[in-house]
């Protein structure tokens, strides 16, 4: 009797047990921990840099198992994806701010010492360059139809050349009365047969590809004191969003460029569109989630590393550069910082996300390219007490 009882209370207690564990095991199974793992840090620059560091916006650029950074300093490299390993370098006086543009094994890019270059992804080697006599700090777009590369230079020209041989099509020069300007511009987009650029005085133009004549314009920024659009617009269906630097975001009909909303926060970097959230990153030092049809306001996260940079995403994340601070990985609901990673002074590139590998790069203020995996990981999967 006492036997059969001392039995029955073991199973109770065991079965207790184990409803705790499953209870805590199911629990914890559930708990994910955001991971940043350091593959490798290289320096993107030739030599070592013994002056001042300069701007470098250039997003790294994935080609097979390559990894190619500008630099604003002495031009582009290429790395091996998985090492770090320096493969080959492409010599430019002052540097290239911008990434390239990559098209058929071809790399596309301006410098800041006036030229225009076409070289090989593979090796390096020059294809053609042509001289421009301007600054490009912006990324070239692509027409593969026409086969024709748009550029906009510092001096507010908008070049249409033909991507195989570099020959000038056809040519626009914006004049700019104004003395303040922000270093920067807007990469061109096209649409059909629209090429979409924005301009250091405010205006934002859409231009017949073909040709080069204008179809519609509008003035944006009239009244601040840097009237720069600088942020490379984003086409939606009929709706181009856009933003100036010391302005606001608009939201522009693409047909004719009537201003369907605006939200008065100034950008530099575009808008990035999940779903109907529109995530914008400002130039007043916070990230906000808007409806994208709207623009009423999900949630907004202040920075404390200056301003955000483009929004990118990876593992159900977005992933944010701050100016003066660091990588954030953000939950993108509720605007929540996830965790973050340290580079040093900074980021101005957007980040490059390789979804195969869970992977992200990025060129820091420093001029070092940072090659980081990203991966959800679950904590304390064995853990019985909560």
């Amino acid at each position: 009797m006492i036997f059969r009882d001392l039995f029955y209370i073991l199973l109770v207690v065991l079965v207790s047990g184990c409803s705790i564990f499953d209870l805590n095991y199911s629990k914890n199974s559930h708990q994910k921990e955001l991971k940043i793992t350091k593959i490798f840090v290289k320096p993107a620059s030739e030599q070592p840099l013994l002056k001042y560091r300069k701007i470098n916006r250039g997003k790294p650029i994935v080609y097979g198992e390559t990894l190619i950074s500008a630099n604003a300093h002495d031009g582009i490299t290429a790395f091996r994806r998985s090492t770090g390993e320096r493969l080959w370098h492409f010599f430019v006086p002052n540097g290239v701010e911008k990434e390239p543009l990559l098209f058929k094994d071809n790399l596309y890019f301006g410098g800041n010492n006036g030229y225009f270059y076409s070289i090989k992804a593979t090796g390096g080697s020059e294809n053609w360059k042509i001289h421009i006599k301007s600054e490009v700090v912006t990324t070239p777009s692509l027409d593969p139809e026409e086969g024709r590369i748009y550029l906009l230079s510092v001096s507010n020209s908008l070049f249409a050349l033909d991507a195989e041989s570099g020959k000038q099509i056809w040519t626009y020069t914006r004049q700019d009365p104004s003395s303040y300007s922000i270093r920067g511009g807007t990469n061109p987009v096209i649409s059909g047969n629209i090429v979409y650029v924005g301009f250091s005085e405010g205006s934002f133009v859409a231009f017949n590809k073909a040709n080069g004549t204008i179809n519609w314009e509008i003035q944006l920024n009239k009244n601040k004191r840097f009237k720069d659009i600088d942020s490379t617009a984003v086409i939606d269906g009929e709706r181009i969003y856009v933003s100036g630097y010391d302005d606001k975001l608009y939201c522009i009909s693409s047909n004719n460029g009537d201003i369907l909303w605006k939200f008065e926060a100034g950008g530099y970097a575009p808008v990035f569109i999940r779903g109907d959230t529109l995530y914008y990153p400002s130039t007043n030092e916070k990230l906000y989630s808007l409806n994208k049809n709207t623009a009423q306001k999900k949630w907004e996260l202040s920075l404390s590393g200056g301003i955000p940079g483009e929004v990118s995403f990876i593992e159900g994340v977005l992933a944010v550069g701050e100016s003066q601070g660091k990588l954030l990985l953000i939950q993108p609901e509720t605007g929540k910082i996830i965790t973050s990673f340290d580079p040093g002074r900074g980021i101005l590139s957007p980040i490059s996300v390789n979804e195969r590998k869970s992977e992200i790069y990025f060129i820091s203020g420093e001029a070092n390219v940072y090659s980081l995996g990203v991966k959800w990981d679950y904590a304390n999967l064995f853990s019985f007490v909560e």
